[in-house]
């Protein structure tokens, strides 16, 4: 399904496994006619100002399956798995492409926050 979330994504066996195994990640699918339609990730990091922070990743729906409600559903997850492990907020990024993305995160009341994203990829 990663696919769906890039055009120029390349498929990842290892990190889908490290995901799937790690203790700070919680991993939801949504199975509908014996098949994995949508998915979403939620990771664990302590921050010490605050506390236990959620960071939702990688909810993606199969196109075939858009617009019945899986988006919600999985994201829904993910925040009950916040909330039952005690998370003080959840956190998202979504690209501005991702408009019905970003209408539902809103809808589910999440908020933009006023920041500059930095990324350093390592190899």
């Amino acid at each position: 399904l990663y696919n769906f979330l890039d055009e120029n994504y390349i498929d990842n066996p290892d990190a889908v496994e490290t995901a799937l195994s790690h203790s700070a990640t919680h991993v939801s699918v949504l199975i509908e006619d014996e098949k994995v339609v949508a998915t979403g990730t939620i990771s664990f990091r302590v921050v010490p100002c605050m506390g236990l922070v959620g960071f939702i990743d990688d909810v993606v729906v199969d196109p075939e399956y858009r617009g019945r409600g899986f988006g919600r559903a999985i994201s829904a997850q993910c925040v009950q798995k916040a909330a039952d492990t005690q998370c003080i907020r959840v956190e998202l990024t979504s690209r501005p492409i991702r408009v019905e993305a970003n209408a539902l995160y809103q809808s589910m009341g999440f908020k933009p926050r006023e920041t500059n994203l930095y990324v350093l990829q390592l190899e």
